[in-house]
């Protein structure tokens, strides 16, 4: 014996096998998820199209049947696509900054051994500073300025891909993307702790 019921989503009659019963089915009509009933909704018997049953992948990308009667779709997984967008920012700012090391390096070098010939005291270091700003015309390098300022950027906009990489995984949809997201910053950290490590 079939099923015969009215699709809740488009109200058109489908059949199902009885051996359905309670299962979420497709509508062939409107392709929806819908629950199959117990028993029989219609009692006449007609051409109707048979409903197909769906699997658990097919339910996965099919709206609940909660979701169908709220008429809200399911939900998606911005956060991992700005977490994404962050680590490509994060690849474009390390390009930028060491294309700035490429050029200024042994310049940036020699500031920082003067720095550290004055002594760990903060009034030496400034001073330091300030004589190294005098022999240059009164104000630091604007690259060096832009170095710092890229620095600093690239760290915040690290952990921003961290924290929201981490919130994405515990969502359902674009796993895969909050992954890649997440190694490419862990990367850098540990890229940046082998640098001061070492270097």
């Amino acid at each position: 014996m079939a099923i015969r019921f009215q699709c809740a989503a488009c109200g058109q009659p489908i059949e199902v096998d009885d051996d359905l019963a309670e299962s979420v089915v497709g509508c062939p009509y409107c392709h929806k998820t819908v629950t199959a009933p117990v028993q029989s909704m219609l009692s006449q018997p007609s051409d109707m199209p048979l409903a197909t049953p769906l699997g658990p992948a097919d339910s996965l990308s099919q709206p609940t049947a909660l979701q169908e009667q709220s008429g809200a779709p399911p939900r998606g997984n911005t956060l991992a696509v700005v977490a994404f967008a962050f680590a490509c920012l994060l690849i474009l700012l390390q390009l930028v900054i060491a294309g700035i090391w490429a050029r200024h390096g042994l310049e940036y070098e020699e500031f920082t051994r003067e720095l550290e010939k004055a002594g760990p005291e903060f009034s030496a270091t400034l001073a330091a500073m300030n004589e190294y700003i005098d022999d240059h015309g009164g104000t630091l390098p604007a690259w060096m300025i832009v170095f710092a300022l890229l620095q600093i950027t690239a760290l915040g906009t690290c952990v921003a891909s961290i924290v929201c990489s981490l919130i994405a995984l515990r969502r359902p949809l674009r796993r895969g993307v909050a992954m890649a997201a997440l190694a490419i910053s862990g990367g850098f950290v540990l890229l940046s702790l082998f640098s001061m490590a070492f270097l």
